[in-house]
């Protein structure tokens, strides 16, 4: 990983055009996401920089006043105190890696920051892609590496993605083609009946499989039987009213399928280690809550660490100087 920076850095020099390092560069927090069908996310005042790459599905972000598609391989970098909007692909789940990250301006010797790119479109064998896989498997699995590789490598992916550079690999997750086809009709279904019951029987009937060996993939897959799926899906759906609507908790249970506000809470705690209220006031402050889709929070995919000490102290500050509107 040196022996890449340092070439980097002397192509640059060849170029005539240096960019010295990243003053206080610092990771945030940085992971793997897989979303469920219909998933939401925001708006939000996006606090710091971070880098978003669309593994598989897709996506529809709203960056301020910008639209942006997301397809596998497209990366987003978003800047900070922007108002940002996420709705992930309707008809599949769609898994994402993201990383964010600040460090202290002026940028001497940088391309400014208003002219970097919002987007790229990246073959799966670009650098970029392989040390963003790189970096999350270090931060997340070695401590004693992190410190040594973590900033050089996010200062080295800032710099390959602003100057295009190529070519390495990246891997996948996945998921049995049953549950995959359950997730989304059952996404589907509460999204457009969300009071309505949805039985086993019938996710058995759309999967074509018998309940028994449904509820035998679904465990051997995510640990879970169908109907804790469906449950949490409720769950996932009442997220986009706690963060987009002022609708009243008792309200939201009602639309989202629960008997009652207290079995609504009841249940949203135990997938969120907080009450629904809570999550509101949280997402509202900018701090990261909706870090792992309950539905999918088994998958040896989604493996996410997040400084929350020093996420918090950021936004803190953050706040005080730039106060969310």
């Amino acid at each position: 990983m040196v022996g890449i920076a340092n070439g980097i850095s002397r192509r640059n020099l060849r170029q005539g055009t240096p960019w010295p390092p990243l003053e206080n560069l610092r990771i945030l927090a940085a992971g793997t996401k897989v979303e469920p069908p219909g998933a939401t996310f925001g708006p939000r005042r996006q606090f710091c920089w971070e880098f978003i790459w669309v593994r598989e599905g897709s996506l529809t972000a709203r960056i301020n006043e910008v639209t942006v598609e997301g397809t596998p391989g497209t990366v987003l970098l978003i800047p900070p105190r922007v108002i940002d909007v996420y709705d992930w692909s309707r008809h599949a789940r769609t898994s994402h890696s993201f990383m964010h990250f600040d460090f202290e301006p002026p940028l001497h010797g940088w391309p400014a920051p208003p002219s970097w790119p919002l987007q790229r479109q990246l073959r799966q064998t670009h650098a970029f892609l392989a040390l963003f896989e790189h970096l999350i498997n270090v931060v997340l699995d070695s401590e004693p590496l992190a410190g040594a590789l973590a900033l050089p490598s996010v200062e080295l992916m800032l710099r390959l993605y602003l100057l295009e550079a190529t070519d390495y690999a990246v891997a996948d997750a996945s998921l049995p083609q049953a549950v995959e086809l359950c997730l989304v009709y059952a996404r589907r279904y509460i999204a457009e009946s969300p009071a309505e019951p949805l039985t086993l029987g019938r996710l058995a009937k759309a999967t074509h499989l018998s309940p028994q060996h449904l509820c035998r993939v679904f465990k051997s897959s995510l640990g879970l039987r169908p109907m804790e799926v469906v449950r949490l899906l409720r769950i996932d759906h009442s997220v986009t009213y706690l963060e987009r609507t002022q609708l009243q908790v008792k309200e939201i249970a009602h639309q989202c399928g629960f008997a009652n506000a207290f079995h609504y809470s009841k249940v949203f705690r135990a997938a969120f280690e907080m009450s629904p209220s809570d999550y509101r006031k949280a997402f509202r402050r900018g701090h990261v809550v909706r870090t792992i889709s309950p539905v999918l929070r088994s998958l040896a995919a989604q493996r996410i660490l997040i400084d929350e000490a020093g996420v918090a102290d950021y936004i803190d500050a953050a706040q005080a100087i730039n106060p969310a509107p």
